[in-house]
């Protein structure tokens, strides 16, 4: 591309940008930046549209490929300073110089459009959140308007309930003390129960130091009856005893029989004995009589 192609698409760019058609000027730059690496207005241009476009990025790409280049054309400059007089070489330093100065500024603004982007991040995230917060606000005054009038509704119904409370309170006054009342005769029973409850235990306690006295008086009893009923066997042994003595008598009075002074001997012994025995068993009778009347008492 010759230079004064190269000047005039330059010259395009920078209209279309002074036109604020940013995209435009970078489409035009694309080509001869990439064919020009070390061209610096080129490369400074295209740094500015993506500024303006807001691609901090890009732009701050293009400023370090500006001072790359920049470095490029310092270091052929050292070595070729030789061929030209002093003059050329300072308007050569006065270049490289304003070219650096313009990417610093450039760059110093990148960060400063960087540092008010994050600023204004910031802002509008505080400002968003303190718009929830005054939304909220306005929904718990919201809320709050209807919980009021909610209360007041209580607050109606719970005066009204009052009223009905007064009237439950006093009827239930009026209960209250027909159960003390009722409380007080209960009180008077169960106190009477308690004496009468006393008074039975007192019989009770009485009726059972009777029937120890009965059980006493039953168990001598018992043995009472025991001795008895061993007397009676005693007795009954006594009576067999007396029957066989009454068989062996009559045995001697068939024995006897042959003589008469012997027979009437026997007789007269046999008579007392009988009526000795009569006696004996009158007597046992009448002793048994009276043990079996001790025993129904």
């Amino acid at each position: 591309m010759r230079a004064t192609l190269l000047e005039d698409k330059y010259a395009e760019a920078a209209g279309l940008y002074d036109a604020d058609k940013h995209v435009d000027a970078l489409a035009l730059l694309d080509a001869p930046s990439s064919k020009y690496p070390r061209a610096t207005a080129i490369l400074y241009l295209r740094a500015k549209c993506f500024a303006d476009l807001g691609l901090t990025t890009e732009a701050d790409e293009a400023c370090r490929e500006i001072v790359g280049a920049l470095s490029s054309i310092r270091r052929d400059g050292e070595m070729l300073k030789d061929c030209f007089d002093p003059d050329e070489v300072g308007l050569f330093e006065l270049f490289t110089t304003r070219q650096e100065t313009r990417v610093k500024a450039l760059r110093a603004t990148l960060s400063v459009r960087e540092t008010d982007s994050a600023d204004a991040e910031r802002l509008r995230s505080e400002i968003a959140a303190l718009q929830q917060t005054v939304q909220d606000l306005q929904d718990k005054a919201a809320q709050s308007q209807e919980s009021e009038e909610a209360l007041r509704g209580e607050l109606v119904e719970l005066k009204s309930a009052e009223s009905t409370s007064v009237a439950a309170l006093e009827s239930a006054r009026g209960e209250l003390q027909s159960l003390q009342g009722e409380l007080h005769d209960r009180e008077q029973a169960v106190a009477n129960a308690k004496r009468a409850s006393e008074e039975q235990a007192n019989l009770v306690e009485l009726l059972r130091s009777d029937m120890a006295a009965l059980d006493g008086k039953a168990r001598e009893a018992s043995s009472s009856e025991n001795a008895i009923a061993d007397e009676l066997a005693s007795l009954r042994e006594v009576e067999l005893q007396k029957n066989a003595a009454l068989e062996s008598a009559r045995a001697e009075l068939e024995a006897l029989n042959g003589t008469l002074q012997d027979r009437e001997r026997a007789i007269a012994e046999a008579e007392s004995r009988s009526a000795s025995h009569e006696e004996r068993a009158k007597a046992l009778s009448a002793e048994l009589g009276d043990l079996r009347e001790k025993a129904d008492r």
